[in-house]
């Protein structure tokens, strides 16, 4: 499934549509995939997220930082390249990343709770 999502996500002749969705459907599948089949690709997948940051479409920027938010989680914050995003991406992303981990210890909780 990877092997197969790979072009639509990496080739930047896609269109908009095309892009959005192969970002969405690369995010859901980001826990299911090994960290080393991810780190085989990660200069490409992280490139791409990175240029669809700049796409004009508003649902193509919030999938490419969802993603990049996940993608934060699977490969550790030491893992993610960010240096060449600017500092309100930067920032952006933080502010995801943060909501995220509060997010997952609350449900985490409340799963405990329950038991």
């Amino acid at each position: 499934c990877f092997q197969t999502l790979l072009p639509y996500l990496i080739d930047s002749t896609q269109s908009t549509k095309s892009k959005e969705i192969a970002i969405r459907i690369f995010r859901k599948l980001l826990p299911r995939l090994p960290r080393k089949v991810i780190m085989s690709r990660y200069q490409e997948i992280s490139k791409s997220l990175y240029n669809s940051l700049g796409d004009q479409a508003v649902e193509t920027r919030k999938e490419a930082t969802l993603t990049i938010v996940e993608l934060n989680f699977k490969i550790g914050d030491r893992g993610l390249q960010t240096d060449h995003f600017s500092p309100n991406e930067k920032a952006l992303i933080s502010v995801f990343v943060s909501n995220l981990k509060k997010k997952r210890l609350m449900r985490q909780q409340q799963t405990m709770r329950k038991r």
